[in-house]
């Protein structure tokens, strides 16, 4: 999706889902005036009409394989009525295929329209407010669904990073940038014994954290998942990884963006990590003028008809 600048250029944010599919791209326009939805267990069509200096212009239909389905016509009363926020989710359909955009929730400065589609998967947030673009993403988690659930909330930055690790992932403390001030968040530990420690300690303001990978499985026979190994990528350097690397792997590696905090569960182990992300410069932008870019699989016209540094080995969570 697009918004154009003050200086008249139009910015690009997203895209959220995977990378299959057919590339698309409707362009920069005025504004939009509707939006055309076939949904399911996934979203399997969109097709907008736009605002073309005051005339209706309808772009292509961005259609997949879809049966089966529900249809949604969204009007917006323009031009009083104005799109600012797109929020959905996105993982795989079918097993070991590539995410998809499962569920999709469009606002504007009136109303909320949906969700459609099936609530499933990592979910993605993009929200205008005014003229700024307040664009808060949550990713994740990965690991198992054991243990008790935190979140250290958003903030303006990672500033260090403690863990304790062996086998698996026993202790995560992060100390956070609020405002050019440092705040240590809580510290989430399980049940450890004969553990290595590890202190990352970033360049703030300068050097920010911009990736995290793992893997996760079960510690004990019949257990939860947890989270087993985990690495740390900053701009200018890796830290890990930390743990024992066996079971599911997951990466992710921000485009743009740096990563402002982190939520999770934690029981004997750290169950598992996700994190909350803000845009590393922020800018101010126009809302009216928007466009959507993405990708679809399978193009099928018919539907028209429907519309690695590891710190200094030092233990500092007790307070």
């Amino acid at each position: 999706m697009e918004s154009e600048s003050e200086h008249g250029k139009s910015v690009q944010v997203g895209p959220w889902g995977g990378n299959g599919g057919n590339q698309w791209d409707d362009g920069v326009h005025n504004g939009v005036r509707e939006i055309s939805i076939l949904y399911g267990t996934s979203i399997y069509a969109i097709q907008i009409t736009y605002d073309n200096n005051g005339q209706p212009f309808q772009a292509e239909n961005h259609a997949g394989i879809c049966r089966h389905t529900k249809s949604a016509q969204i009007k917006l009363q323009f031009p009083d009525e104005m799109l600012i926020s797109v929020s959905g989710r996105y993982c795989p359909a079918v097993y070991g295929g590539r995410p998809v955009i499962r569920s999709i929730t469009l606002k504007s400065n009136k109303r909320t329209f949906g969700p459609f589609g099936f609530e499933e998967g990592t979910p993605f947030n993009f929200l205008t407010n005014g003229q700024k673009i307040d664009k808060r993403v949550q990713v994740g988690p990965w690991g198992g669904n054991g243990g008790n659930q935190w979140d250290d909330g958003v903030h303006n930055g990672v500033r260090e990073i403690g863990i304790l690790y062996g086998t698996s992932i026993y202790a995560m403390q992060v100390t956070y940038d609020n405002n050019g001030k440092p705040f240590q968040a809580e510290n989430h530990a399980g049940i450890y014994r004969h553990t290595k420690s590890a202190q990352i300690k970033l360049q703030h303001p300068d050097e920010i954290l911009v990736g995290v990978s793992g893997r996760y499985c079960p510690a004990v026979n019949g257990g939860q998942p947890v989270i087993r190994s985990l690495t740390f990528k900053s701009n200018t350097r890796t830290f890990g990884p930390f743990g024992f690397e066996e079971g599911t792997p997951f990466n992710f590696l921000t485009n743009g963006q740096k990563i402002v905090g982190f939520y999770g569960k934690t029981g004997w182990f750290l169950d598992s990590i996700g994190l909350h992300l803000l845009p590393s410069k922020p800018t101010i932008f126009r809302i009216n003028p928007m466009k959507f870019t993405g990708f679809y699989h399978h193009a099928n016209k018919y539907v028209e008809q429907q519309k690695t540094n590891k710190g200094s080995k030092v233990y500092l969570w007790d307070k």
